[in-house]
């Protein structure tokens, strides 16, 4: 294995002029401390990224880092996901929530300055639920990427809401279970793409229990399975605190995809996971709520949180 010199290594000997006692003892003392400090073997894959072989998951590190969970107090949990939420109702909730969350962090940071009583911050909380059938637009967005007039409502599938989060239009509806993370990301990792990594992350470990292998296409958000989008993630942060979040199709009604070009996608399809779940003896369907269960326990593994539901901290769920 190759090694690199230590800087203590690629000290100059004396010149050849010296007493040859004294070049020895260098020579000696330098290969001595060259071979008392090996180098670490790297944890990440051999193939190079201009490599013609190395394919576009080889090119990414092949696991996720989760983050060690000694530090951080338990995530409020609200699920929801046994039932229908409106999306304006889900979204009044997040911006309630995320600017009473900012306002505590604004009282805590006051108060620690005015060497008052310590101001208790709103704790993070995670939303699962699932949607009506509904498009959602971000702060980009193409508008040729709706495949209606959003003008006239007579004609749409379903509601339309222009949002906050980033990312292109979408659909939730029936059969799709929705994540909302409401974390202060100071007590994460303060890396925008890191988080989205993560969110991925959180579905691609909730895939795994059922079988389905999910990954990552390079230069492309969301989760796939054999080239099909099973997952979208689009969210917004503000000071650090994040809203909006993760989408998994689970088993909903994919004709509402065709009035859309999905995220912008439009040479891509779009999969769920009974697409792919192969299914167990005696049961031939496989329900939102129990992908929840899974998708709690990948939040808590990545996150490095403990999920407390709401009921139990003493908030109405």
């Amino acid at each position: 294995m190759a090694r690199s010199l230590n800087r203590r290594t690629c000290q100059r000997a004396p010149p050849p002029s010296l007493p040859l006692f004294i070049y020895i003892y260098y020579s000696l003392l330098s290969l001595l401390l060259f071979l008392h400090h090996p180098i670490p073997v790297s944890t990440f894959s051999s193939a190079s990224p201009s490599s013609p072989s190395a394919s576009p998951a080889s090119r990414l590190p092949p696991t996720f880092d989760p983050l060690a969970s000694f530090h951080r107090d338990p995530v409020v949990l609200h699920d929801w996901s046994d039932r229908l939420t409106s999306y304006q109702d889900a979204w009044d909730i997040q911006h309630r929530l995320v600017e009473a969350k900012l306002a505590s962090l604004s009282s805590t940071v006051t108060s620690s300055s005015s060497s008052m009583n310590s101001v208790q911050a709103s704790p993070d909380r995670l939303l699962l639920l699932q949607h009506p059938p509904t498009y959602t637009l971000g702060t980009g967005s193409t508008p040729t990427n709706l495949l209606f007039d959003p003008s006239d409502p007579s004609t749409a599938p379903a509601a339309l809401f222009k949002t906050e989060r980033g990312g292109e239009a979408t659909w939730h509806g029936p059969g799709q279970l929705v994540a909302y993370p409401l974390l202060d990301l100071k007590h994460y990792r303060q890396d925008l793409h890191w988080y989205l990594r993560a969110l991925e992350e959180v579905v691609i470990q909730t895939l795994a229990p059922l079988g389905i292998e999910g990954g990552r296409e390079e230069g492309l958000t969301g989760v796939w399975v054999e080239g099909h989008k099973v997952a979208a993630v689009g969210v917004k942060v503000k000071r650090w605190v994040t809203m909006h979040g993760v989408a998994l199709n689970v088993d909903p009604s994919m004709d509402y995809f065709k009035h859309i070009v999905p995220c912008g996608i439009g040479d891509r399809p779009v999969g769920s996971v009974m697409n792919f779940w192969k299914g167990e003896s005696g049961k031939e369907v496989i329900t939102v709520e129990e992908v929840a269960l899974l998708m709690k326990r990948a939040f808590e593994d990545v996150f490095g949180v403990v999920l407390v539901d709401a009921e139990h901290s003493g908030e109405e769920n």
